[in-house]
């Protein structure tokens, strides 16, 4: 995952804090936020009016978080699957949704779960070169933290190899260059 690490519902770990808020302290101690948006509008808690998901790109707005927004292309077919496609209400709310994001920001579509993973991969490497060239670092500096970057994909490889399932959070890196003789 090219040094990032992605934080998403399905590997929530049991809380005491409803899906909801521990959805929203994800967001808040994220540093990017992609939004994926297909064919369901999300889970509607009891007492809202919208959608854990659209709760999520709220709070990312809020803490003006990097978005990256990719919605499925209308024209493109997909597998009519009962289980993740919504119909009624909810549809209705998610192609407003979508409208809403296509007038207020940049958004890509995509057609299929590849074209759509290679388009999240070169958003995010754009974005991490731009991140890189606003910091004016030094190519020595630049393979250094390429380094560091690929000993945190096989730590973390080791990781789940270790430990399947287990959340993994990430830590922000630090120097500390008086430390080290």
């Amino acid at each position: 995952q090219d040094g990032f690490f992605p934080v998403n519902m399905e590997n929530f770990r049991a809380s005491p804090k409803t899906p909801l808020d521990v959805s929203l302290q994800e967001v808040a101690e994220s540093h990017l936020f992609i939004g994926i948006y297909a064919r369901r509008y999300g889970f509607v808690p009891a007492g809202s009016e919208i959608s854990i998901t659209e709760h999520e790109l709220n709070e990312a707005k809020a803490w003006k978080l990097n978005l990256f927004l990719f919605t499925l292309d209308g024209s493109h077919p997909w597998p009519e699957d009962a289980d993740h496609v919504d119909t009624g209400e909810r549809a209705r709310q998610l192609e407003d949704l979508k409208r809403r994001l296509s007038d207020e920001l940049t958004v890509e579509t995509f057609t299929a779960p590849d074209d759509l993973a290679g388009k999240v991969k070169a958003a995010l490497r754009k974005w991490r070169q731009e991140q890189w060239e606003r910091t004016a670092l030094t190519p020595e500096r630049r393979k250094i933290l390429g380094l560091l970057e690929d000993l945190e994909r096989q730590a973390k490889k080791d990781l789940e190899k270790a430990s399947p399932g287990a959340k993994l959070y990430p830590l922000p890196l630090e120097e500390r260059p008086g430390l080290v003789a």
